[in-house]
């Protein structure tokens, strides 16, 4: 059930920054958008691989394991719904829009980065599944990393 939930959210996600790409008039906010659009695909990557190593069976990660991701997924999740919130009826970013996104971006990056060196992550026994989780947690720093960058630049 769980899983299932946080599909739905993720899904969702997706569907509004693909129509945040196509609202923008604004190239940067064009290029911030598709960024995010990327950061959401890498996200349901994460979660499609957790989702299939705790259905696998037996699990090949621990429920500890499992619910600690998930709890990133749904920060992951809300920041871009945040973000999101903050562009929906923008036309252009002005300075207090990038800070604004920046303190939205800064906390999830710096959970993201945490999880990238967790060594319950790095611990996963199946080499596949933590393959897939470790491989969507950086293409998700990455991404999230360069839409910040864009937020610095005018």
């Amino acid at each position: 059930m769980r899983i299932r939930i946080a599909r739905t959210r993720l899904l969702a996600a997706a569907v509004i920054m693909m129509l945040v790409v196509v609202a923008c008039t604004d190239d940067q906010l064009v290029r911030l958008s598709n960024a995010l659009d990327d950061t959401t695909a890498a996200l349901t990557a994460l979660h499609t691989g957790v989702a299939a190593a705790a259905a696998a069976n037996p699990p090949l990660m621990s429920d500890a394991l499992i619910v600690k991701i998930g709890g990133l997924e749904l920060k992951m999740n809300k920041a871009l719904q945040d973000a999101l919130n903050a562009t929906e009826k923008v036309a252009k970013l002005s300075p207090a829009d990038r800070t604004n996104l920046s303190n939205i971006l800064t906390p999830v990056i710096s959970a993201v980065n945490d999880a990238v060196k967790d060594p319950d992550i790095a611990g996963i026994k199946n080499e596949k599944t933590r393959a897939t989780i470790q491989t969507s947690l950086v293409l998700i720093q990455t991404t999230l990393t360069t839409s910040q960058l864009m937020l610095v630049k005018k």
